[in-house]
């Protein structure tokens, strides 16, 4: 039988503890990565830790990181990440770090809610409900 090569995913998650500023700049510091794989090993235990394949890509930022691994176990790796000291925050999940990087350039939340409220200020402003 063939050998199929396991699925990945790429994780982009905040946190700002494994960031070291040295003049205002960001290092890159690949803790985020090992400090991740040791909570899911006091989680769920060892065995899985290794099979989930937990590694660093990179980091988008001064406090986005990159990380991908196995799909099988992303449940568990999710779980995780929320669960670490201090907690990390989930931003995207995508199968190619293209489509990842492609979806983390687009327009935030916040910017289209101010744009929301510009159009929402204007509507009903003859009206002065705001």
């Amino acid at each position: 039988m063939l050998k199929r090569r396991s699925k990945r995913r790429y994780i982009a998650v905040r946190c700002d503890k494994f960031v070291k500023t040295d003049n205002g700049n960001g290092i890159y510091n690949s803790g985020f990565a090992l400090s991740l794989t040791r909570r899911v090993a006091e989680l769920y235990g060892f065995i899985v830790a290794q099979q989930s394949s937990i590694r660093d890509i990179g980091n988008s930022g001064n406090t986005v990181f990159v990380i991908r691994c196995n799909l099988n176990f992303l449940p568990v790796v999710l779980s995780a990440i929320p669960l670490m000291n201090p907690p990390a925050l989930v931003l995207l999940i995508s199968g190619t770090i293209k489509r990842l990087r492609m979806n983390f350039e687009k327009p935030t939340f916040q910017n289209l809610e101010e744009q929301n409220k510009c159009r929402i200020e204007n509507r009903f402003s003859q009206f002065n409900f705001l």
